[in-house]
């Protein structure tokens, strides 16, 4: 299986400035797991991802490493990796990727500063749960009968 067809798209895309538009790969850990099991884990997370406000574009680079495009005028690195990590998702913890990381999370955060955004305040990881939230299917909670709720 050819891991560049796999391209996926949002299908309300913001036209954000090409200057705040970052690039950036999220590695997923595979050593408990086999290439089958990691892929299903990129699949599942970019069906999470889909949906977030200021993800451009996702794809699958390799078995194990995800291809994200976002705008950090919404987002930025540490918020969607936090994310993944809350949802239960295992991301790569190598020295050389933590020093990766760290870098992204440091020049992002600066960026943010000096264009005066403040991610904080906007709370994405919150709204990424309320999108998952809200796209589960539900049913009725009400544990009383239907005549009772509809009474008087």
């Amino acid at each position: 299986m050819t891991m560049a067809a796999i391209k996926i798209q949002n299908d309300e895309k913001r036209f954000f400035d090409k200057e705040l538009r970052k690039q950036r790969e999220i590695s997923f850990c595979c050593i408990h797991k086999t290439k089958p099991q990691v892929m299903l884990e990129i699949k599942d997370a970019i069906s999470v991802l889909n949906k977030v406000e200021g993800i451009i574009s996702l794809s699958i680079k390799s078995p194990n490493k995800l291809l994200i495009n976002y705008s950090i005028e919404c987002l930025n690195l540490k918020l969607i990796e936090s994310a993944l990590i809350e949802l239960g998702f295992h991301l790569n913890n190598s020295l050389r990727i933590k020093l990766r990381r760290a870098l992204y999370h440091y020049s992002e955060s600066v960026e943010q500063e000096n264009l005066g955004i403040n991610l904080e305040a906007t709370d994405s990881t919150q709204r990424l749960f309320i999108n998952r939230y809200q796209n589960m299917q539900h049913g009725c909670r009400d544990s009383k009968p239907l005549h009772w709720r509809k009474y008087l």
